[in-house]
């Protein structure tokens, strides 16, 4: 259990990021629109009413605008990170749940009219070995998974090089 704990700490202190991360994306949106909006009047007023003291006000609002975008770019970047992170925590408390049989990604479409063995033994499709330890994302990463859980293009010197990192790592 302590294992899960780990995860549902994981997942609370992702979530404090988030908040965070959402505090700062309002305060640069509404920075932006401000320093848009009178950088906008401050070059048009400069321009067209002959004040030229507002034109460089404007060009550096104009300015802040732009470095303001970039880094609005980057927090929703980051945003994007903690989410992700906030989906694997997740995933892995419902699989402590017993909840992981839930999980949409069953490997299914890995499945072939010919592949009896690896339905019979709960490899691939709904309630198998493919649903409860899948931490994919990618189609091109599924893929490789469900191939390797089917066995395909088994090597015997690969599943001893295999064999020996599994080993290493339960070490760790």
């Amino acid at each position: 259990m302590e294992n899960k704990a780990y995860y549902e700490k994981q997942y609370n202190d992702f979530n404090e990021i988030k908040v965070k991360l959402d505090k700062r994306f309002s305060m640069i949106s509404t920075l932006r629109i401000i320093s848009f909006l009178l950088g906008a009047a401050f070059l048009f007023i400069g321009i067209f009413d002959g004040v030229r003291l507002l034109r460089p006000a404007g060009v550096l609002l104009l300015l802040t605008f732009i470095f303001l975008v970039k880094l609005h770019r980057d927090v929703v970047y980051e945003q994007e990170k903690i989410k992700s992170k906030c989906r694997v925590a997740e995933r892995y408390i419902k699989r402590f749940e017993d909840e992981w049989r839930d999980f949409t990604d069953t490997g299914e479409e890995f499945l072939t009219d010919e592949d009896t063995v690896q339905r019979d033994i709960d490899l691939l499709g709904r309630a198998s070995l493919y649903q409860l330890i899948n931490v994919c994302h990618t189609e091109k990463g599924r893929k490789l998974f469900a191939d390797e859980l089917r066995l395909e293009g088994f090597d015997l010197k690969k599943l001893e090089i295999r064999k020996e990192a599994v080993s290493e790592l339960i070490s760790k």
